[in-house]
């Protein structure tokens, strides 16, 4: 059996060849690709920053646990190892009815003489715990498991609030996820027919190739690294203006309120280049494959 052995810089001779030949076939491909990538890539990180945002409000995932009142400190032990032990809870920090007493008078120094009537044995607050918990399905379980723990007397827990974020996550990723397969499938359609112009401009030359004797491999292998090569630099490129469009648009003016906390392009780079590449590498090669088929055949 012969094996034949094909020289790889011969193809890519080739390919940069029918690139710089098909200038204007290459540049559309190119452009198509980038803003496809662009549209993903920005859905993608919008997606990341909200659902980050999210998983930032403050409280929506705890509950705020009161012990009842004249619990002795060995009860309010054994309530907070409970409390650890119970399954979706991330962490229970215990604040004392002195400290929480404190807490008060620091941001209400105006009435700083009125807290100290309260201090020691007077003090009517209750020694509390803030139990945190990451499964937002599980916090009527959770809710429940508390109330009956014995020294228990309050549970203040932002239920409908957790449930109904919880919800909004989840639709936010269903649908940038939807769109994002879209985008992907109507680029891989849109590159595949703007090859198709370029493949059949050059079908004279590979008519020719296959009846010298060029087999499918050695008529195909140019046009996959011109795939490959294309989908790289388009990957490169969507990444640069990503970039300045992600630091101009997303830090700069979304960054300036307060109320939104924007996450640092350095804290992405690298998950967002490995996209862009793979999914610009992998239209490329899958167009090129759509683009191909016919003249495969012998």
């Amino acid at each position: 059996m012969k094996i034949r052995v094909y020289n790889i810089f011969y193809f890519f001779k080739l390919a940069f060849k029918g690139i710089f030949r098909n200038g204007v076939m290459t540049l559309a491909s190119i452009v198509i690709l980038v803003s496809s990538l662009l549209v993903m890539g920005s859905s993608w990180a919008i997606t990341y920053n909200v659902t980050d945002n999210l998983n930032r409000l403050d409280g929506y995932n705890k509950i705020l646990v009161l012990v009842k009142e004249g619990a002795e400190d060995y009860e309010v032990t054994e309530i907070g190892e409970r409390l650890r032990s119970l399954r979706s809870v991330t962490s229970v920090d215990f604040k004392s009815k002195d400290a929480v007493l404190g807490e008060m008078a620091s941001q209400y120094p105006k009435y700083e003489d009125l807290f100290r009537i309260y201090e020691g044995e007077a003090n009517p607050l209750r020694d509390q715990f803030t139990v945190t918990y990451d499964d937002d399905a599980s916090v009527n379980t959770l809710t429940y498991q508390i109330e009956q723990i014995e020294g228990v007397s309050y549970i203040g827990a932002n239920v409908e609030i957790a449930q109904n974020i919880d919800t909004l996550k989840s639709v936010i990723t269903l649908v940038l996820s939807w769109l994002l397969i879209l985008l992907l499938v109507v680029s891989i359609f849109v590159i595949a027919n703007t090859l198709k112009l370029s493949i059949f401009a050059r079908r004279d030359e590979i008519a020719i190739m296959r009846y010298v004797g060029g087999t499918g491999f050695f008529v195909s292998a140019p046009f996959y690294i011109e795939g490959i090569i294309i989908g790289a630099v388009s990957g490169g490129i969507a990444f640069g203006i990503q970039y300045y469009l992600y630091k101009y648009f997303m830090v700069e003016l979304l960054g300036a309120y307060s109320i939104v906390q924007i996450i640092p392009f350095s804290a992405i780079a690298y998950t967002l280049l490995g996209l862009f590449m793979s999914v610009g590498v992998g239209a490329g090669l899958i167009s090129t494959v759509m683009s191909l088929r016919k003249y495969n055949k012998v």
